[in-house]
């Protein structure tokens, strides 16, 4: 196939998100407190360690059931997204090994496009420690991850696709800030909407100037939780913090855990209501929000309804250990959505 050809079968295809994070393995275990503290681990928390300490604590859940996926923030979204319907493009970096293998295999199962160019470093990974009161703390080993760079985003792919969703966590090295930067610009250039994550308050408290001026000069659409939201703003409350980042310029969704959510946008301000559940595990409940919300507004639902949708998602999910729901949850979900009123 020629370049030029190559170019317009490109082209040719449009996708609802193009996702853009920290490609890891997610190996999740069920552990009592006590390892936590054991280990001297701030729970509720994500924590980048070595490879060294990695292995520590792995060695440590050795006969502990795991329950392995390809994962990342901006992944765990975007297969939400696609058990829902979506087209979603995926890009990342995975290292030339087996867990870089299990990875993309897993996301061409899903349906998502993926053309992560490998590293001879090792995929990173990132264990997910679920105590019984169903708070996750993840320790996160980048590895391969911190090589994204901007020469990986493909600006044709991005102007096949209607929003760019990216994740805080970029943040935090040269070359994958340099991804975001890169990413943002092009979907500028073609007309695509940014949605950026704040991610997690430790990424906010590291960063909290640039995500308040991301904020304000370049993104359209903004996905945070009530302490993040509370922390970049200044304000004590989220329903407050959610009208103040929305005064800022964009569009923003707040999770408020047991509330529900809330909407800001300009002068405009909505709750979005529950689905009361007894949770399990909370990992992957914002990443499922945040697929909900995307799939609705790239469908033309309004911000509500597509707030509901994410509530719904995310309800389901915290149900079960992992970040994943099946597709025939999430098609429940859709069925859940037309039976309610408006």
């Amino acid at each position: 196939m020629s370049r030029h050809s190559r170019r317009i079968a490109l082209n040719s295809e449009s996708y609802d998100v193009f996702g853009l994070g920290n490609a890891l393995v997610d190996i999740q275990a069920q552990v009592p407190d006590e390892f936590l503290t054991r280990h001297g681990l701030t729970k509720g928390v994500m924590t980048l360690v070595e490879a060294s300490r990695q292995i520590e604590i792995l060695a440590d859940i050795q006969g502990v059931p795991v329950h392995t996926s390809s994962g990342g923030s901006a992944c765990n979204t975007v297969v939400g997204l696609a058990g829902l319907g979506g087209r979603g493009y995926y890009a990342g970096k995975v290292g030339s090994d087996a867990h870089g293998t299990f990875f993309q295999d897993e996301l061409k199962t899903l349906g998502i496009r993926s053309d992560l160019a490998p590293s001879p470093s090792p995929t990173g990974t990132c264990l997910v420690l679920i105590t019984p009161d169903a708070d996750r703390t993840m320790l996160t080993c980048l590895s391969a991850s911190v090589e994204l760079g901007a020469p990986d985003i493909d600006p044709h792919r991005i102007a096949a696709s209607r929003y760019v969703y990216v994740e805080g966590y970029l943040w935090d090295a040269p070359g994958p800030k340099a991804a975001c930067q890169a990413a943002m610009e092009q979907a500028r250039a073609h007309g695509a909407r940014v949605a950026f994550s704040y991610s997690d308050p430790f990424c906010v408290a590291r960063a909290r100037d640039d995500f308040r001026r991301l904020s304000q000069e370049q993104v359209d659409l903004v996905f945070c939780n009530r302490d993040e939201a509370c922390m970049i703003s200044g304000e004590s409350d989220g329903e407050a913090a959610c009208r103040t980042i929305a005064s800022w310029g964009p569009d923003v969704f707040v999770t408020l855990g047991e509330a529900g959510a809330c909407y800001g946008s300009g002068a405009t301000f909505q709750r979005i209501e529950p689905f009361p559940v007894k949770a399990v595990d909370t990992n992957g409940a914002g990443d499922l929000f945040a697929g909900g919300v995307l799939f609705g507004l790239s469908r033309g639902y309004t911000p509500a309804l597509a707030g509901r949708l994410g509530s719904y998602a995310a309800s389901r999910v915290v149900l079960r250990t992992g970040a994943r729901l099946p597709r025939e949850e999430l098609a429940a979900a859709l069925t859940v959505l037309e039976r309610m009123p408006g």
